[in-house]
């Protein structure tokens, strides 16, 4: 995504490269006061990692849909809007997925499992990108590249609901 919206942000909203560092710095500073929001008010003790981290998939889903609707040519705040709630939510993804993955490995497998997902982040970490330059070269049209984002995420929450995290723990 980080990819993506700076690719998005450059050739279609047409920022220079110190506005594009400038989205950036929205998305840090967003994900840095998530991630104190939710160290100090025990969201992560009260409820599930599962329902965590579906529903902020589900906001990122929504916010990624917004932002190829609204994110046009010349919309600088709008862009800036974007990164600060992709940074937000793009925090809370990140200090749950890998501890979720971690539930359903079994115990003494941890290396192994943990090789496994880095393989497939680095192997498969060009897709997005890939499907992007394909769109856009075909199309010339940047929304419709960046919209694959809410496609790829639809997916992961079909695949989430099905998981059943409590019976892979066992």
């Amino acid at each position: 995504v980080v990819t993506l919206s700076g690719t998005f942000f450059v050739e279609h909203v047409k920022m220079n490269s110190i506005q594009n560092g400038l989205s950036y710095v929205c998305a840090l500073v967003a994900g840095a006061l998530t991630m104190l929001i939710a160290l100090y008010s025990g969201i992560m003790a009260k409820y599930r990692l599962r329902t965590i981290y579906i529903a902020v998939i589900s906001v990122f889903t929504v916010i990624m849909a917004c932002g190829v609707v609204v994110v046009t040519e010349e919309a600088f705040v709008e862009a800036y809007i974007l990164s600060f709630f992709v940074g937000g939510t793009l925090s809370i993804i990140g200090a749950v997925d890998w501890p979720m993955f971690c539930l359903l490995i079994p115990v003494g497998k941890e290396a192994t499992y943990r090789g496994v997902y880095s393989c497939v982040r680095n192997l498969f970490g060009f897709i997005g990108r890939g499907i992007y330059t394909l769109v856009v070269q075909e199309t010339n049209n940047h929304a419709l590249g960046f919209a694959q984002v809410v496609f790829w995420n639809v997916c992961l929450l079909v695949s989430l609901y099905f998981i059943d995290v409590d019976k892979a723990m066992k």
